[in-house]
């Protein structure tokens, strides 16, 4: 009895209920609004910044793949 009354008034009291909330990465979900996009992007754009973007991430990969005799050094220049 005494512990419940001793535990409801420790939950109940300013010092616990004041603590400002913690966190790793305070500001991380601030700035997050679920809806509706505010400016639509037209499909022609996607599409552009979709190619140029696969282009940036296969470029390396596909010049190392064609060359890669010299790396191994076949082919004599």
């Amino acid at each position: 009895m005494i512990g419940n009354t001793v535990a409801r008034r420790i939950v109940q009291s300013q010092v616990l209920t004041k603590v400002p909330a913690r966190s790793i990465y305070p500001s991380s979900s601030n700035n997050v609004i679920a809806g509706p996009p505010r400016v639509k992007i037209s499909f022609p754009e996607k599409v552009a910044t979709g190619i140029f973007i696969s282009a940036c991430i296969f470029t390396g990969p596909c010049w190392i793949m064609s060359h890669l005799e010299e790396y191994r050094g076949k082919i004599e220049q």
